[in-house]
């Protein structure tokens, strides 16, 4: 830091006053009393404010108002520092503080002012405003009394004030920690020794392992690309189930018709049966009337009746005739609707193995997602595998959609012959009831 000028407004003896300090060593001479204390002084005030001296010992008496203003180069840069002294109310107090640097100037608290000053100084001490500089006070500017106090103190505090004002503490404490990491460094350093022994051995493990993780992201690619294909396999295999289970559902539709007609055709069976047992009494009815008419009709009358009763039965053998061929036509369908269910039962089966085997599937497939560490657990799946139960599940589907087609053709054959009411065997008409 070096002192460029001091202006001085109401400080003490001064009403008003300029000082210039030139370069060099500068000597002030006086008499007692001629203001060399008060320019110190004021040095201080403009720099640090009161500290813990009081503002009415800096102001002159009977002055409302009095300032310091000081000019200080520091690393070549030019401050210009302005401290006000205010009296009210027989009260001495520290106004706002102007400093001004680089063209812009700063009006801030004494507080404020404090501590960029000793920012900019690089002085380590305290930032309240009621305390006072210990450097200056005891390195720059010493008191007369306060040189007398520095030298009667005993040796130690003596040697802590200055120890303090000139930061050596920091410096001691410094060379400390020095020691401690400098300890430290030495014993890592003896640690790496040890290790940089093994570093060949190392770099051949870095490297092992660097190429086990080049394998394993071949590897897990290669999964990856396999999980893909099982997802498109799944979407496609979820297609395929949702058009299996509309067919049967449509199937399950035509069964409930079957058995619709499979009631009427036993309610048309046990008709039959009534019709039998009708035309085996009418029989034996008509054996009974031939016995009584030979024994008590003429043989003319007799020879009428007769030729009326074997009209009689000779249409009766056509209805029994036509009767047992509906029979008969009734049984076959009796049995093919026996045979649908037992192709639906079976259809039902093969969708249910179908599924189990999709469940299959899809357990490969997560096991496979979640365990990427393990690659090899996909290594005995093959895409020839693969393709093959693909080709086992189409095959599966091809059948059950052709035994779809097959039912759906005897159920459009049924509902003809009930549109139609004509049999396709006998050429009959057909009455589903």
């Amino acid at each position: 830091m070096i002192i460029k000028s001091i202006e001085l407004k109401n400080i003490r003896s001064y009403v008003q006053a300029k000082i210039v300090i030139p370069k060099g060593k500068v000597v002030l001479l006086g008499d007692i009393g001629a203001g060399k204390s008060s320019i110190l002084m004021s040095i201080e005030f403009a720099l640090f404010g009161l500290g813990d001296q009081d503002g009415a010992s800096l102001i002159r008496v009977n002055e409302k108002e009095g300032y310091v203003l000081l000019e200080i180069e520091i690393d070549g840069k030019l401050y210009r520092i302005k401290r006000t002294l205010k009296r009210k109310n027989d009260k001495v107090f520290q106004d706002k503080v102007v400093i001004e640097f680089n063209n812009e100037k700063k009006v801030i608290s004494p507080r404020e002012a404090k501590v960029y000053i000793l920012n900019i100084l690089n002085f380590n001490e305290p930032t309240n405003p009621n305390a006072r500089s210990n450097i200056f006070r005891y390195a720059i500017y010493t008191p007369q009394e306060e040189m007398k106090k520095i030298l009667g103190i005993n040796v130690d505090e003596r040697k802590k004030t200055i120890r303090k004002a000139l930061r050596i503490e920091d410096f001691s404490v410094a060379r400390e920690n020095s020691k401690i990491v400098l300890e430290y460094l030495n014993k890592r350093s003896e640690f790496y020794k040890g290790k940089a022994e093994d570093l060949e051995v190392l770099e051949n493990s870095v490297k092992n392992l660097e190429n086990e993780i080049n394998t394993l992201n071949s590897e897990m690619s290669s999964v990856k690309g396999k999980i893909n294909e099982y997802e498109l396999k799944e979407l496609e295999y979820n297609d395929k189930f949702k058009k299996i289970n509309e067919e049967l559902r449509l199937i399950s539709q035509d069964i409930a018709k079957l058995d619709v007609k499979k009631k009427d055709l036993e309610k048309g069976i046990k008709e039959l049966k009534t019709i039998e047992n009708s035309i085996k009494d009418l029989m034996d009815n008509l054996d009974e009337k031939i016995k009584i008419h030979k024994k008590n009709m003429p043989i003319k009358d007799f020879d009428i009746e007769k030729d009326e009763l074997e009209n009689e039965i000779s249409q009766l053998d056509d209805n029994l005739d036509r009767l047992n061929e509906e029979k008969n036509e009734l049984i076959r369908k009796d049995e093919e609707l026996n045979n649908i269910e037992k192709n639906i039962k079976k259809l039902s089966k093969e969708r249910e193995d179908l599924w189990n085997e999709m469940k299959e599937k899809e357990k490969i497939v997560e096991t496979i997602k979640n365990e990427n560490k393990k690659p090899e657990i996909v290594e005995n799946l093959k895409i020839e595998d693969l393709e093959n139960e693909e080709n086992k599940i189409i095959e599966k589907i091809n059948e059950l959609n052709k035994k779809s087609g097959i039912i759906s053709g005897k159920i459009q054959d049924y509902e003809k012959i009930i549109q139609d009411g004509i049999c396709p065997t006998c050429e009959r008409n057909a009455d589903p009831k």
